[in-house]
């Protein structure tokens, strides 16, 4: 018999059966046969019961070892981190590996388990480096919120104190920010916006998911109207889940003077445009009076998206006098082309025009108002993206400034497009862009 293993007890090779000749026996036993038969039984069950005293060892050993496998496995980690490349990081390379993770906003993300308070526990040096990084609580994100949760206006309360003053960039959902659906800090009920009303001052981007509901943008108007304070707000971005044909006017930004990117989708509509400082606009008009108005008083304004959607029931009228803006240089029409009669952009270098524009009556004569704007640029280089339905559509716009070209062209008429793409009809010469 081999010698038993030193750690486990166990003999080298698996033990022979204790009695061959048992299987031989017929069905008609002898008594001395019985007799035998019985200590065999109890031969086998001692030996069940020593092999369940060794399982029994095995397991023992076995969550022992475990134990000391995962106790080194800490300890493996524990050393290699000391000697991890991030260690090494200078504090102004690692505050902004944190302030990119703190504003990259998704879906899952929201007040409670924002970056910060994630890094903060990851040991005690982080935890002490975005204590004293103000920064890195500046951006506040409430999403969606089906039931009642607590101690989200506890843990935004904590957001505002430690971001010590800083511009605040909010990500809200409309809803879950006016409905009270949380306690204070005195236990008593509380919204969300009633929180972060008082910190108006220090916001300065604002991305709103508002979809139908309006109350978010009324109770601002309401507190701008007593106490006008966004004047420190840059960006607002008001997004809907899907289109909505009615229109919603709203003056609660309009005394935020300091903006200078505007994303108004859906329906919603500002009232008195007029933002000194705005560089970019994307948003609705039903009137070409506010049109002009924004483009009139906005200076540094660079990049527009229009749709322009006049009331049916009254039609607008355009003003005589053109007018001249000397900064634009993208614009992109989604609707009627309008708003664009008798305008003049003398920097504009690339034109985009939606399919949306075809939807509306888009005749020779609304293809000349955008024309135009290529036409009357001085800037030397323009570039046009368009869908085609008919060479008239496009033969107005290849003129010797147009550089760049980027077309969407029906199966039906591809050869007609292409004809005018290579031959000006009445000069004969070719009039593709140049590149």
């Amino acid at each position: 018999m081999s010698n038993p293993c030193l750690y486990c007890g166990l003999s080298a090779s698996p033990s022979q059966s204790l009695h061959n000749g048992v299987q031989y026996f017929d069905n008609k036993l002898l008594p001395v046969d019985i007799s035998l038969v019985k200590s065999v039984i109890l031969a086998v069950e001692r030996n069940i019961q020593s092999i369940d005293q060794q399982l029994n060892h095995l397991e023992v050993l076995k969550g022992r070892l475990l134990a000391e496998h995962s106790h080194a496995a800490a300890e493996l980690t524990k050393y290699r981190s000391l000697i991890a490349p991030v260690k090494r990081l200078p504090n102004e390379i690692l505050l902004k590996i944190f302030s990119l993770a703190c504003t990259n906003m998704s879906d899952s993300i929201d007040v409670i388990n924002d970056p910060p308070w994630l890094l903060s526990h990851v040991c005690s040096q982080w935890r002490s480096f975005c204590l004293s990084s103000p920064c890195l609580w500046s951006t506040v994100a409430i999403p969606p919120m089906d039931s009642k949760r607590y101690h989200v206006a506890d843990t935004l309360g904590s957001c505002l104190d430690r971001s010590h003053g800083l511009p605040l960039n909010l990500y809200l959902d409309a809803r879950a920010s006016t409905e009270r659906i949380d306690v204070d800090r005195e236990g008593h009920h509380t919204s969300i916006l009633r929180i972060l009303l008082p910190h108006r001052s220090r916001w300065h981007m604002l991305v709103l998911s508002c979809g139908e509901y309006h109350t978010f943008l009324d109770i601002i108007n309401v507190w701008e109207y007593r106490d006008p304070s966004l004047t420190h707000l840059k960006k607002i971005d008001i997004r809907i889940a899907h289109y909505d044909p009615v229109y919603y006017p709203t003056s609660a930004f309009s005394k935020a003077l300091n903006l200078e990117s505007i994303r108004l989708r859906g329906g919603f509509l500002l009232e008195n445009p007029s933002f000194p400082h705005l560089t970019s606009f994307l948003g609705t008009f039903q009137y070409i009076d506010e049109f002009r108005q924004l483009i009139e008083s906005s200076p540094s304004l660079q990049d527009i998206s229009i749709w322009y959607k006049p009331e049916s029931t009254t039609p607008d009228i355009i003003p005589p006098t053109p007018l001249t803006h000397p900064n634009i240089r993208k614009v992109t029409v989604y609707a009627s082309t309008t708003c664009f009669s008798n305008v003049i952009f003398l920097s504009l270098e690339e034109l985009i025009i939606d399919s949306g524009v075809y939807e509306s009556n888009f005749d020779p004569e609304h293809v000349n108002h955008l024309s135009s704007l290529m036409s009357n640029s001085n800037y030397p280089k323009r570039s046009l993206s368009m869908k085609v339905l008919s060479p008239p559509h496009l033969t107005p716009f290849l003129t010797p400034g147009l550089t760049s070209l980027t077309i969407e062209v029906q199966a039906t008429n591809s050869k007609e497009v292409y004809g005018a793409l290579m031959y000006d009809p009445e000069s004969s010469h070719p009039a593709a862009p140049n590149r």
